[in-house]
């Protein structure tokens, strides 16, 4: 599976879902109530809007990196 992120505002967000911004649309006007829906429905936790099309996303947060000790993680079947 190809993964998309986009780079908005200093922060990268991976778009699990693009989706027409007139499908969220009720007489011309659109229903953030609907957009919010959708975006619980997918669990993400941003949505972006792009050239007529919401970007549904997730932040990518900052990755920590710890060095693991392998004689640390040795289980002992002993009893």
């Amino acid at each position: 599976m190809k993964r998309k992120f986009f780079e908005h505002n200093d922060k990268i967000y991976w778009v699990k879902k693009e989706v027409k911004s007139s499908l969220f649309s009720d007489n011309g006007n659109i229903e953030m109530e609907w957009v919010k829906e959708y975006r619980d429905y997918l669990v993400c936790d941003h949505v972006l809007m792009m050239s007529g099309v919401f970007l549904f996303c997730n932040e990518v947060h900052d990755v920590v990196m710890e060095e693991v000790n392998e004689s640390d993680n040795i289980v002992s079947n002993e009893v």
